[in-house]
């Protein structure tokens, strides 16, 4: 049989696509007709307030492309005039009536208990949440032991370095070793730790390390703008060679000149495959910095193996990250003020920040900025001016009270039987017991997934167009169905899963929640099913003033920063995704007193919800069984695992039996080699083995 012609293949695929848009348009047209006469009024006016109106979740999404873009306003119905209001009150006992199976419901009206100056919110589990609401009125005592930390006496910090180790020398230097790290604040973390850790196996003198802008945020944020480097340069003394800068014969080694070729950017920079062994450092890398005497490198957070190293190696980089990096002062006295803010919201200002925006330009992928929070609070903070002295003086009294111990009404306006029994006393005072949420759904987040949220034709356009802009359209998730994402828990959960999974593990309402996060797609209605299960919503703008988020507006890294820190001290840490933020918290609450830590099951929650006619007890039950062995428990790492996200057994080791509590679980022989070294600077009482940042 011959070929068919070119012409011919061609001509009939012009037909079917021909034939496809046709369809389309069909479609589009009956849609318009059956959403046009009942919801005239919600399209044509800003704020739609006509009966209920049941729509699918595809004619929702029409609704809203014709109302401009955005999304689609849904509102679960609590009960009869019930909490929620609005302006289609007075329904059944409790009934989301005209809700069809896609679990979507849009009701018109503002009500400020739900979300303050929105008109409704973004609902995908519907009966799911009044399901919790329900449970909640009727008093449901939260799970005993629910705050507590997993029990981990076996385990106490052994990263000190030995005598030989202690005793010997730093060795001569054998060259310089430039460091450029990309990445957000966490992956940088990981990088400096490798850079040092391969200064010393190279006995390479390291140049404090540069780290390059962020292109999505464009934060030009420096290592000695989130770190302190005399602390960083002092506690390693012993370990490796630290310079500020480079001598001013080898000046011209600078990012902007390997930028500037191809030939030089060959010539100079190494970028290691992924887990390079020592023996590929010693024989690529070190002969190079022999003959140059400098040897620029980047690509660092994952370009040193964690197996075929000498034991010493693996205690520096724990020494490394839990004890020479520690933030800068500005960035730990604000922090510390937002942990005790949350301890006790009675010192919260009375001023509030400004809400900061994403310095990213969304407007080059057709969408508005879009952070935490976009709704009528924005313009009820921006009416202080900003810098009143007013706001800084009353905050300046709160911290100075706070400081001193003095006890005082607790909890302010929010004074609860629930809220009483978040309460744990410590050094005599009394203090609430808080959960940090890292919350990942961001744009980047969401864009690289490749998931499937509901999102209408505009939006899904918009995040195409953003897959080219940051990745050029090559996002490996692509290759796979949006549910075959989502079964296997590749999808990023939505601040509505995660307010159903919290809400799930027994979390109560009352329950302080600190939400550690830059952004979130889909601004306020996304967060609003978040914070109608879980009111008491705070988030670093919302704890501090004015003034004193000043100096780290448009800086994404030095706002991580202060999530970090908050983090690490919250009673509870959660993150919505398994990336640097979460392994390196994890990492960091162990070693630091094995501090509970919540892995959220993914694959779990969307097996869940794939359940027909899934009742809340059900749901409960599935949950804290599926969670039991995710609660922050200390365990050995094993091969292919990072020691930043599993500290044992190299930075923590297992007590033996009679040995007790010797070293307070700190390590005493850790203890005095920082002693040490600080009477040696002249800097008279011992390290504290607290977190450093």
């Amino acid at each position: 049989m011959g070929a068919i012609p070119d012409q011919h293949v061609s001509k009939h695929r012009s037909g079917r696509q021909q034939k496809r848009r046709l369809k389309s348009s069909l479609r589009l047209a009956l849609l318009l007709l059956g959403v046009f006469s009942a919801a005239y009024a919600c399209f044509v006016r800003p704020h739609c307030t006509p009966a209920s109106l049941p729509l699918s979740k595809e004619e929702l999404e029409l609704l809203q492309m014709m109302r401009g873009g955005g999304r689609a306003v849904v509102k679960v119905v609590e009960g009869k005039g019930g909490g929620g209001g609005g302006g289609g009150g007075g329904r059944g006992s409790g009934e989301a009536e005209g809700s069809r199976e896609e679990g979507y419901f849009l009701e018109g009206g503002r009500d400020g208990d739900w979300e303050e100056g929105s008109a409704g919110y973004l609902a995908d589990h519907p009966e799911l949440i009044h399901a919790r609401l329900q449970s909640q009125q009727e008093e449901e005592e939260e799970p005993v032991g629910l705050w507590e930390s997993p029990q981990q006496e076996e385990w106490r910090q052994c990263d000190a370095p030995s005598r030989k180790y202690r005793e010997a020398p730093v060795p001569e230097s054998n060259g310089y070793l430039q460091v450029f790290l990309d990445g957000g604040l966490n992956q940088q973390r990981i990088s400096v730790c490798n850079a040092v850790t391969v200064a010393r196996l190279l006995n390479a003198t390291l140049i404090v390390p540069e780290f390059a802008t962020n292109p999505f945020w464009q934060d030009t944020s420096q290592f000695a703008d989130i770190f302190d480097v005399d602390h960083f340069i002092s506690s390693l003394h012993k370990d490796v060679r630290i310079e500020r800068s480079l001598p001013p014969h080898l000046a011209w080694s600078t990012s902007a000149y390997y930028a500037s070729s191809l030939s030089r950017r060959n010539k100079l920079v190494r970028s290691a495959p992924l887990h390079a062994t020592k023996k590929w450092y010693l024989k690529r890398v070190l002969p190079r910095l022999k003959q140059r005497g400098i040897v620029a490198m980047t690509s660092f957070s994952h370009r040193l193996a964690f197996t075929g190293l000498p034991k010493e190696i693996q205690r520096l980089r724990c020494r490394v990250n839990f004890h020479a990096l520690r933030f800068v002062q500005p960035i730990r006295e604000l922090g510390q003020k937002l942990v005790r803010r949350l301890q006790d919201p009675s010192l919260r200002p009375t001023h509030r920040g400004v809400l900061y925006s994403p310095s990213v330009n969304m407007s080059a992928f057709g969408m508005e900025d879009g952070g935490m929070e976009r709704d009528g609070r924005e313009e009820a903070r921006g009416e202080t001016e900003e810098g009143s002295s007013e706001g800084a003086e009353a905050a300046e009294a709160e911290d100075r009270a706070a400081s001193k111990g003095e006890d005082g009404a607790v909890g302010g306006g929010h004074e609860t039987g629930e809220d009483r029994g978040h309460e744990v006393v410590e050094g005599g005072r009394r203090r609430r017991r808080f959960l940090a949420l890292h919350l990942r759904f961001d744009l980047d987040m969401v864009a690289h997934s490749a998931c499937d949220y509901g999102e209408a034709w505009e939006e899904q356009e918009q995040l195409r167009r953003y897959r080219e802009y940051a990745w050029g359209g090559r996002v490996a998730n692509l290759q796979h169905s949006p549910q075959h994402l989502r079964a296997a828990g590749k999808c990023p959960l939505t601040p509505e899963e995660v307010g159903l999974l919290l809400a799930a593990l027994g979390f109560s309402r009352a329950t302080r929640l600190y939400v550690a996060t830059y952004q979130v797609y889909g601004g306020a209605s996304r967060m609003a099913a978040l914070r109608r299960l879980f009111p008491n919503l705070e988030d670093k703008t919302s704890l501090a003033t004015q003034e004193e988020l000043r100096p780290f507006l448009g800086r994404a890294s030095m706002l991580a920063a202060l999530d970090f820190y908050v983090s690490m001290h919250s009673d509870v840490f959660v993150s919505t995704s398994q990336g640097n933020m979460h392994n390196v918290m994890a990492g960091y609450r162990a070693y630091f007193g094995g501090h509970k830590t919540i892995k959220l099951n993914a694959p779990l929650l969307a097996s869940l919800l794939q359940t027909p006619n899934l009742t809340w007890p059900d749901f409960t039950r599935a949950v804290q069984t599926g969670h039991e062995a995710r609660l922050g428990q200390i365990k050995a790492r094993r091969v292919d695992q990072s020691l930043y996200t599993y500290p044992a057994p190299e930075c923590l080791c297992k007590v033996e039996e009679g040995e007790g509590q010797r070293g307070d679980r700190r390590g005493g022989l850790l203890e005095w080699w920082y002693g040490k070294q600080n009477r040696k600077k002249g800097k008279g009482q011992a390290q504290e083995l607290h977190p450093p940042s």
